[in-house]
């Protein structure tokens, strides 16, 4: 069976909005800003992950995303 679906769709409009305050702060992206963010935060976003990784496992294909996911079978 092979599979495609997006991932990271429920977070896309935060990540859309993070990179583009950091386009817009000093014209230079650091995507290693990305990964500073307090405990609290980093637990909320986790768990909204958590209901699109349940979604996925039962089936569901998410159109777009901040990511791919693709699962092909070698004929």
């Amino acid at each position: 069976m092979t599979r495609v679906t997006s991932f990271v769709s429920l977070l896309m409009p935060l990540m859309m909005i993070s990179r583009a305050r950091g386009h817009m702060s000093n014209g230079e992206f650091d995507p290693a800003k990305e990964f500073e963010m307090n405990t609290a935060l980093d637990t909320a976003l986790e768990k909204v992950q958590d209901i699109e990784r349940s979604l996925i496992v039962t089936g569901a294909g998410l159109p777009l995303g901040g990511s791919l996911l693709l699962v092909a079978h070698k004929p």
